[in-house]
C-alpha cells in the first residue's frame, strides 16, 4: 500500500463500555498492525445529555485491559487532534459554512408541530419515512427570508442536501466484495447539525475521517444505510472517500439471530472482567466470531488447534479476505471453553495472581455497594462469591423450594405475577437508576401486580438472584442491572409455569 494505512475506533462515552465495541477495535487494530500502519481512538461525544468523562475512561480501562492498544487518542494525543468530538466545534462549523455557501447544505425551520404533521401525512400515503428534499419547504427558503428567521432567532437545525435528480449512490463494500446501491430519492435530507450547535454523527464522523487521514473505515453493518449519506457528503465537500467494511453484528445463537444487547445479555466490558473472564480469552473469543484461520488442507485436529491463538498471532496471520459478511453467533459456552482452556495452563503463582487482580477489580465494579458485601463476608461460612455470583451467571438454577416462601397459592400465580411486574417494569425502566429509585417503583406498581408486597419482594429476590437468601433486592437489581432483571423476570415466570402441581 502507498499511503499509511489509518484505522480507528470511535466509541460513544454514553454508558457501559460495549464488548461490541472491542469486537469492532479488534478488527480495526490487526487490519492497522498487519500493514504497519496507525490505530485511533477517538471518543464521539456530541450526544452531551449522555455522554461523561466516567464512561470515557472506562473505555479507556476496557480497551487497555484487552491489550486494543492505540496509536492517538485524546489521552495520549497525536498530530490530528483534538481526538474528543467536543473539542472539535469550530472545525465542523467551518465545514458546515462550506457546505451551506456551496449549496450542499441548507438550514431548516420546520416546528415540531411541522415534522410530526409530515410524519402521519407519510404514514397515511404509504410513503417511505424521512425528510425528504421534495417535501421540504426549507429548501427553497431565499436569502431575505432565511435572514428574517435567523434574526427573529427561530430555532433551526441544518440538513445536508441530497441532490434530488434522477440518479443512484454507491460505494463499494470490502467485507462483502460488492457495489452497494440506492438510488438517490431514497435517501432523506439527514440533519448535520443540530439546534445545540453540535454536529450529528454523520457530519462528524466525515469530517474527523477525512482530516484524521483514515484509510479504511471498518464498522458495524448497522452503518450500511448510513454510508450512502457519507459517501454525498464526501462527494460535497470534493474528498475522496475511504474504503468501507462492514462487519457482520454479534448475535444470539437462537432461532432469530437476534443482535446482542443488553435487553438480553451483558455486554459490558467490565462486566466480562468482573465476571473472571481473561482478557486473552476474550480476545481469542472476539477474533473468532465471523473470522477464519482455518485452510481447506486442515485436519479437524488442526482446525481444533488453531482455535486458540493470541493477539499478536491473530495480527501476524490477520487476511481481511477471511472475514465473513455473516452476523457470527455469541456462544456464552464456547467463551466458557475458551477461558477454561486458558486458566488451566496457569502456574499455581499465576492462578493465584488471577483470583488476586479479579478481586481488585472487583472493588471498582461493586463501588458504592461494596459495603454490602462487607457485612455479609463476616459470616465465615458465606464468602463474597455467595453474594455476588448471581451477577456473573448467564442463566440461574432456580428451585422450587425458594419460590414457595413467597407464599403464592400455587406456582402459576407467581408466575401471572412476574409477568404482570416485567410489563411494568419495562414501561419506565429508562427512568430508574437507583436503588432507591427502584424501591420505590416496586412499592407503587405492588397492588396492580396482585401480589402482596411480602409476595411481589419474594417472588423479585428469588428471580433475580436465584435464592430466597441475597444482597438487598433493590441494590441487587440496580447492580444486575433491569434490562437483565426482566429477562430474569422472564425466566423465573417459565420455571414457574412449568412446575405441575
Amino acid at each position: 500500500m502507498s499511503e499509511e494505512v489509518r484505522c480507528r475506533i470511535a466509541p460513544s462515552p454514553t454508558g457501559e463500555p460495549h464488548v461490541g465495541t472491542a469486537y469492532i477495535a479488534l478488527f480495526n487494530l490487526c487490519y492497522a498492525r498487519k500493514y504497519k500502519g496507525k490505530f485511533i481512538l477517538r471518543i464521539e461525544d456530541t450526544d452531551q445529555s449522555r455522554s461523561t468523562r466516567e464512561s470515557e475512561e472506562s473505555i479507556y480501562q476496557s480497551l487497555s485491559w484487552l491489550g486494543l492498544n492505540w496509536d492517538e487518542g485524546p489521552d495520549i494525543g497525536g498530530p490530528f487532534g483534538p481526538y474528543r468530538q467536543s473539542e472539535r466545534l469550530s472545525i465542523y462549523h467551518e465545514q458546515i459554512k462550506k457546505l451551506l455557501d456551496s449549496g450542499r447544505a441548507y438550514r431548516c425551520f420546520c416546528t415540531p408541530q411541522e415534522l410530526d404533521t409530515l410524519r402521519k401525512y407519510q404514514e397515511q400515503n404509504k410513503r417511505p419515512p424521512g425528510y425528504f428534499g421534495k417535501d421540504s419547504k426549507c429548501r427553497h427558503l431565499n436569502e431575505t427570508q432565511i435572514k428574517e428567521r435567523l434574526d427573529a432567532k427561530i430555532p433551526h437545525v441544518i440538513r445536508m442536501a441530497v441532490p434530488m435528480e434522477e440518479g443512484k449512490i454507491s460505494f463499494y463494500d470490502h467485507i462483502r466484495k460488492e457495489e452497494i446501491t440506492r438510488r438517490l430519492n431514497e435517501v432523506d435530507d439527514q440533519i448535520i447539525l443540530k439546534s445545540d450547535g453540535f454536529p450529528t454523527y454523520h457530519l462528524a464522523s466525515v469530517v474527523d475521517d477525512h482530516l484524521m487521514k483514515i484509510t479504511h473505515v471498518i464498522r458495524g453493518e448497522e452503518w450500511i444505510n448510513s454510508t450512502y449519506k457519507h459517501v454525498l457528503l464526501y462527494s460535497a465537500f470534493g474528498w475522496e472517500p475511504p474504503k468501507f467494511f462492514h462487519l457482520g453484528l454479534l448475535r444470539n445463537p437462537d432461532s432469530n439471530r437476534t443482535k446482542i444487547s443488553k435487553r438480553k445479555n451483558p455486554v459490558s466490558l467490565r462486566w466480562f472482567r468482573a465476571a473472571g473472564y481473561l482478557p486473552q480469552a476474550l480476545i481469542n473469543f472476539l477474533g473468532l466470531m465471523g473470522y477464519s484461520r482455518y485452510r481447506d488442507d486442515m485436519s479437524d485436529e488442526e482446525k481444533k488447534s488453531c482455535e486458540i491463538f493470541s493477539l499478536q498471532t491473530m495480527i501476524n496471520d490477520f487476511n481481511e479476505t477471511r472475514i465473513s459478511p455473516t452476523g457470527p453467533a455469541f456462544d456464552f459456552a464456547k467463551l466458557e471453553d475458551l477461558n477454561f482452556s486458558y486458566l488451566s495452563q496457569f502456574t499455581d503463582d499465576g492462578f493465584y495472581q488471577y483470583l488476586n487482580d479479579r478481586q481488585t477489580y472487583l472493588k471498582t465494579y461493586f463501588g458504592a455497594y461494596n459495603r454490602l458485601f462487607i457485612e455479609r463476608y463476616l459470616r465465615p461460612e458465606k464468602d463474597v462469591s455467595f453474594w455476588s455470583s448471581f451477577l456473573f451467571k448467564h442463566a440461574l438454577q432456580y428451585k422450587r423450594d425458594d419460590f414457595e416462601k413467597a407464599e403464592c397459592d400455587n406456582a402459576k400465580q407467581g408466575a401471572e405475577i412476574l409477568k404482570k411486574f416485567k410489563k411494568l417494569l419495562s414501561r419506565e425502566i429508562e427512568t430508574l437508576h437507583s436503588a432507591d429509585e427502584i424501591k420505590d417503583f416496586i412499592n407503587k406498581v405492588c397492588g396492580e401486580t396482585g401480589a402482596t408486597s411480602k409476595q411481589l419482594h419474594m417472588l423479585l429476590r428469588v428471580a433475580v438472584t436465584g435464592s430466597s437468601e441475597s444482597l438487598p433486592l433493590y441494590q441487587s437489581m440496580a447492580l444486575l442491572g433491569l434490562y437483565r432483571c426482566l429477562v430474569r423476570c422472564d425466566e423465573a415466570a417459565s420455571f414457574l409455569g412449568s412446575i405441575r402441581e
